[in-house]
């Protein structure tokens, strides 16, 4: 807030008129205040924050200033991807848009990073929230720019960019159209373990409950293996991630794996199919403590419809 203050007070001096480079580079550091900002209306920041990047754009031009003019692309391609205002699918495309204008500058060759973390950027707007268009071409788009920038992110130089590489890429496999089923979850399972070497449980405890977390998704939806064991590894999984993921710190999360618990015993093979089913009811009613009717409505009701199906089977 002091930092949006100092800047606004600093634009009385600096006009645009008298000092035009003062007032582009304010403009710039303003759109990431903005961005950043917690305070005020979410909406509105965004919307402020869009305005003061596309004022600096009038000093910084691709010819002039080069590489502030793609930096500023990347920025606004960023804010239109989680753009409020206006419609959803307009936004996303201007974000694609703005992230392909940056990669003008950004080439393999002259910014081999910066080439890289743009088509990281592209490769999760295709992965996940691209509307327009084909959804398996999206999917195949997002692994192609994810494929692109590890040819540059690599694991020894930069750890933590190639590790959320390979958790999104473990996502896009899980949700891949083309090929075998079977076989995208091989690799989903293959690229989600590799994030495992970076997202540990001492350095990266969060990241590391959540990988573990999508493991025992795509363990649970194994099509490869014994599906006994595979539904064993995956309770496996989820109860090493509640070591961190806990009700305190993490209710959301918490009582998604709750409910991740009880759909997995309710189909679980191993054990009295009597015991499972009463885990699973179990489970169920203690997402329920987070997944209220109120705050959650949703949630709530999937997992009333799921006890449903689960006191049908019941033994007890």
């Amino acid at each position: 807030e002091i930092s949006i203050h100092a800047f606004i007070s600093s634009l009385k001096v600096y006009t645009k008129e008298e000092y035009f480079p003062n007032w582009a580079l304010t403009q710039k550091k303003l759109g990431v205040a903005y961005n950043r900002r917690i305070l005020g209306n979410k909406k509105e920041n965004i919307e402020a924050a869009i305005n003061s990047y596309t004022n600096s754009l009038k000093f910084y031009t691709q010819s002039n200033f080069f590489y502030d003019w793609a930096m500023i692309q990347n920025c606004l391609g960023d804010i239109y991807k989680d753009r409020l205002a206006g419609e959803k699918r307009k936004n996303i495309e201007s974000a694609i848009a703005y992230y392909t204008s940056a990669l003008k500058i950004f080439t393999e060759v002259n910014f081999p990073y910066d080439w890289a973390k743009t088509k990281q950027s592209l490769g999760d707007i295709y992965n996940r929230t691209k509307i327009v268009g084909n959804r398996s071409e999206n999917i195949e788009n997002a692994i192609a720019c994810y494929n692109d920038s590890l040819r540059v992110i690599d694991e020894t130089k930069f750890s933590q960019d190639w590790a959320f590489i390979q958790n999104s890429l473990g996502w896009v496999y899980f949700n891949r159209i083309v090929g075998e089923r079977k076989d995208n979850i091989e690799t989903a399972i293959a690229h989600y373990t590799a994030a495992l070497r970076v997202f540990t449980e001492i350095d990266f405890p969060q990241l590391w409950a959540s990988t573990l977390q999508m493991i025992g998704i795509n363990y649970e939806e194994r099509i490869a293996g014994d599906k006994k064991e595979n539904l064993e590894i995956a309770i496996a999984y989820y109860l090493n991630a509640l070591k961190v993921i806990t009700e305190e710190n993490f209710p959301q999360k918490w009582a998604r794996t709750q409910k991740m618990l009880g759909d997995v015993l309710r189909e679980r093979i191993a054990g009295s199919r009597k015991e499972n089913i009463e885990a699973a009811i179990f489970y169920y009613t203690t997402a329920l403590r987070v997944y209220n009717e109120t705050d959650f409505p949703l949630n709530w009701a999937n997992i009333q419809h799921s006890l449903g199906i689960t006191y049908l089977y019941r033994i007890a």
